[in-house]
C-alpha cells in the first residue's frame, strides 16, 4: 500500500512540474505544440496514474476509475490556465480516455509491486522526453519571437468535435462498468500452479495459498500420494476474514481468519479437488498425483 501511494504522489508531482514547466514556457511555443503536448501529458499520466490506482485500491473498480479520473481532470484543468477553458477540457477529456483504458488493461494484471514500478518507469521516461520536447521547442520559439508581429483573435473554435469526443469518453466508461463482470480480473502474470514442498523427515508436504483482492493464487497445487498434504491458505486482507473456505468434495467447511490458516489432508487420494469462497468468485483446486 505505501508503495502504491508513493507512487500515486511521484505522478502528481512529475505531472505538477511539467504543467508549471509549460505553463511559464507558453509565450515560446506555438499554439499547436502546446496543445499537444498539454494532450500527451494528460493522457500518459492520467493513464499511469490508472495503473497504479488499481493496484492501491485492490481491484476495486468504482474507487480505482474515480481516482483516475478526478486526476484527468485536475491536469486538463491546470493546463487551461495557459491555454484556455476549451483547450482545458479538451485535455481532460483526453486524459479521461487513457484513464479509462489504462484502468480496463490494469484490472487485468496481477497485482505485484514490478506493475507499480514499471507503470511509474514508463511514465517517467515519456514525461521527461515530453519536457525535453517542450524546452527544445521553447528555445526555437524563442529566438523566432523578435520581430514576429501579433495577430488578431483567433477565430471561436467549434464545440462540435469536444461534444463527439465527451460522447466517446462517456462510452467509453459506460462500457467499462457496464462490462466488468466479464474483467479477467488479475489474470495476466498470475501464477496458476505450485509443486507442493516434500518435508521428508516428516514424511509432509506443504503448500501456502494466497488469498488477496485477485483470489487464490496459485490457482492450482499439485500433490502426490503417499504422505500427508498440509495446505496453509494465507489471507491478505481483513475484509476477507470471516469468509468460509468450501471443499465439498474433501468435506471441508471452515471459516478463515486473516493471516495463516492451516489444513491438514490426511493421504488424500489421486483425484482433482476444487475449492472456493463461500459466495462464490474465488475458486482453486487441489491436485493429487
Amino acid at each position: 500500500m505505501i508503495l502504491n501511494l508513493s507512487s500515486l504522489a511521484i505522478l502528481a508531482l512529475a505531472t505538477a512540474y511539467l504543467l508549471l514547466n509549460l505553463n511559464k514556457r507558453r509565450m515560446q511555443l506555438s499554439e499547436a505544440f502546446g496543445l499537444t503536448a498539454l494532450h500527451a501529458l494528460a493522457f500518459v499520466s492520467a493513464a499511469a496514474f490508472g495503473v497504479v490506482a488499481v493496484q492501491a485500491f485492490e481491484y476495486r473498480l468504482y474507487p480505482a476509475l474515480a481516482a483516475a479520473l478526478i486526476f484527468a481532470c485536475l491536469v486538463g484543468a491546470a493546463g487551461g490556465r495557459a491555454f484556455g477553458r476549451p483547450a482545458a477540457v479538451r485535455a481532460a477529456l483526453n486524459g479521461c480516455l487513457g484513464a479509462i483504458a489504462a484502468v480496463a488493461g490494469g484490472m487485468t494484471i496481477f497485482a505485484n509491486g514490478q506493475v507499480t514500478f514499471a507503470a511509474d518507469i514508463v511514465a517517467i521516461l515519456l514525461l521527461f522526453l515530453l519536457q525535453k520536447a517542450i524546452d527544445w521547442r521553447a528555445g526555437k520559439g524563442a529566438a523566432g519571437a523578435k520581430g514576429k508581429k501579433a495577430s488578431g483573435p483567433a477565430a471561436k473554435p467549434s464545440t462540435a468535435p469536444t461534444m463527439l469526443y465527451a460522447a466517446v469518453v462517456i462510452a467509453a466508461a459506460a462500457a467499462l462498468l457496464l462490462g466488468q463482470d466479464r474483467i479477467a480480473v488479475g489474470q495476466f502474470g498470475q501464477p496458476q500452479l505450485q509443486q507442493a514442498v516434500l518435508d521428508e523427515d516428516n514424511n509432509l508436504q506443504s503448500a501456502t495459498i494466497e488469498l488477496g483482492a485477485t483470489g487464490f493464487s496459485p490457482k492450482n497445487s499439485e500433490f502426490a500420494t503417499g504422505a500427508m498434504a498440509k495446505v496453509v491458505i494465507r489471507v491478505d486482507r481483513a475484509s476477507d476474514a470471516g469468509r468460509k473456505l468450501i471443499c465439498k468434495s474433501l468435506d471441508i467447511e471452515a471459516p478463515l481468519k486473516q493471516g495463516d490458516n492451516s489444513f491438514l489432508l490426511n493421504h488424500p487420494q489421486p483425484g482433482i479437488y476444487a475449492f472456493e469462497l463461500d459466495g462464490g468468485g474465488y475458486r482453486g483446486t487441489f491436485t493429487v498425483k
